[in-house]
C-alpha cells in the first residue's frame, strides 16, 4: 500500500509532467518558425522608455525587424544552442523519472520483504 501511494505522490506526476512539456516544446518549435520565417514584429512603444537599456533594445530591435535576414542571422547560432538545451533538460528530466520509478520499486521489495531479511542478517551475525 504505501508503494502505491509513494508512486501516486511522486512517479505519476513527473509522468503527467513530461507529457505537457512535450506538448509545450512542440508549440515553442512552431513559434520560433513562424518568427524565422517571417522576422519579428515591430517592437512595442514601451519597450523605448524602460531605463537604462531600452532605447539601444528598442534600436537594435527595430534594425533586426526591418532587415529581411537579420533577425535569422541574429538567432542562428542560439537556437543550436537552445535546442541543444531543451534536448539535455529533456533527458535529464527522464533519467531522474527512471530513477525515482526504480527507487519506488525498490521500496516495494523493502517493505515486502525487509523484516525476512532483517531476520536472515541477525542470523548471519550471531
Amino acid at each position: 500500500m504505501m508503494t502505491v501511494l509513494v508512486a501516486l505522490v511522486l512517479v505519476v506526476p513527473l509522468t503527467f509532467l513530461g507529457a505537457i512539456l512535450a506538448e509545450r516544446v512542440a508549440d515553442v518549435i512552431q513559434i520560433v518558425r513562424v518568427l524565422l520565417e517571417e522576422g519579428l514584429p515591430n517592437p512595442p512603444s514601451w519597450l523605448r522608455r524602460l531605463p537604462l537599456f531600452g532605447s539601444d533594445i528598442h534600436r537594435q530591435w527595430t534594425h533586426v525587424a526591418g532587415s529581411e535576414g537579420a533577425f535569422r542571422e541574429a538567432a542562428e547560432p542560439y537556437v543550436a544552442q537552445a535546442r541543444d538545451w531543451v534536448l539535455r533538460r529533456g533527458a535529464s528530466l527522464g533519467e531522474g523519472a527512471i530513477e525515482l520509478t526504480l527507487s519506488v520499486v525498490i521500496c516495494f521489495f523493502v517493505f515486502r520483504d525487509g523484516r525476512d531479511a532483517a531476520v536472515q542478517c541477525s542470523f548471519i551475525q550471531a
